[in-house]
């Protein structure tokens, strides 16, 4: 096996089973940089228009500031702040971009 492909199937076959297994995080063991990550993933899984928004993490207040198209990718992101493990305070920037 080629070593592209040997990283690749570690990528994508050995590396969620090992995530899988590890215990869960606790919010006192997730970095800003790892609670980012979370809330950057879920926003995506979410299907929430990234297009103009940010995403920020200091010492566990998380602050989400942008635009979204509708008020429902709004409720989403304050459901997805205020479940994320690691978010201590949620800080939500988001206004619903009015058509011109």
């Amino acid at each position: 096996m080629s070593p592209s492909r040997a990283a690749a199937f570690a990528m994508f076959f050995i590396m969620p089973v090992l995530f899988a297994c590890a215990p869960a995080a606790t919010k006192a063991q997730l970095s800003d940089a790892g609670v980012k990550a979370k809330i950057l993933w879920e926003l995506r899984a979410g299907e929430v228009d990234m297009t103009h928004l940010t995403v920020e993490v200091h010492g566990g207040a998380a602050t989400v500031s942008g635009l979204v198209p509708n008020q429902a990718q709004q409720r989403r992101i304050h459901d997805l702040l205020i479940r994320t493990p690691g978010v201590k305070e949620a800080i939500e920037n988001v206004v619903v971009e009015t058509p011109p």
